[in-house]
């Protein structure tokens, strides 16, 4: 047997990596992706295309409508399902990105897998911003309107450290947030953005069913 077949079929059954992705497993059947789609009916695929172009302008309008809060009791529950969704939505972020790192079936449609890369770096900073908004007052300068909260999330994201805006010396929830955005930031880059990269030189495996049927049939 080669030894890449024996490493792969060993590994794999190893306690660390069986663990690991029992955990993710479960933890993926809980994520919108798997419940909402049979709840209403509709293709997971297209589900999910929908959800990750309607969830931008969703959070968008959350930090939009953020300054509103103190000015109308009305919106006095904003902060609280603001937060509630941010935090939803990365726990959902870092599952189907393990999961895409521990699954046994190969990816289908790469292309719109590697599509989707893209408004999942968008909703990870938007969420964050949601988050140092919510504790805005932990940071020097105070991170008060929502264009510095998504400047603060984008270059905290993009590990450029200008230091004009800062965790407060001592605050525990401001170095708290921005160090699971650097975390976030990681889980994508380590394995999300590798995995993209490489799906480039690999043939879709639709692409190759669809030659497959296609050369069948004129034969």
């Amino acid at each position: 047997m080669p030894k890449t077949s024996w490493s792969k079929q060993h590994s794999e059954s190893l306690p660390l990596f069986a663990w690991t992705r029992a955990a993710v497993e479960t933890w993926m059947r809980i994520t919108t992706a798997s419940i909402l789609p049979r709840l209403i009916g509709l293709p997971r695929d297209l589900f999910v295309d929908l959800y990750l172009i309607f969830m931008v302008p969703v959070l968008l309008g959350v930090l939009l409508l953020w300054r509103l809060v103190q000015e109308s009791a009305w919106l006095a529950w904003l902060p609280v399902a603001g937060v509630v969704l941010a935090v939803w939505m990365l726990q959902e972020i870092a599952c189907v990105t393990l999961f895409d790192l521990v699954r046994r079936e190969p990816i289908r449609g790469r292309k719109r897998w590697m599509l989707a890369t893209l408004p999942t770096v968008v909703h990870v900073v938007l969420c964050f911003a949601i988050l140092f908004l919510t504790v805005g007052s932990h940071f020097t300068p105070p991170v008060n309107d929502w264009l510095t909260a998504v400047y603060l999330s984008m270059t905290t994201f993009g590990t450029l450290g200008y230091g004009d805006i800062h965790p407060t010396y001592g605050s525990a929830w401001g170095m708290a947030i921005v160090i699971c955005e650097q975390a976030m930031f990681l889980l994508l880059v380590v394995i999300r953005v590798p995995m993209a990269v490489s799906m480039l030189r690999v043939e879709d495996l639709e692409d190759t069913a669809q030659g497959r049927d296609g050369g069948a049939r004129s034969g």
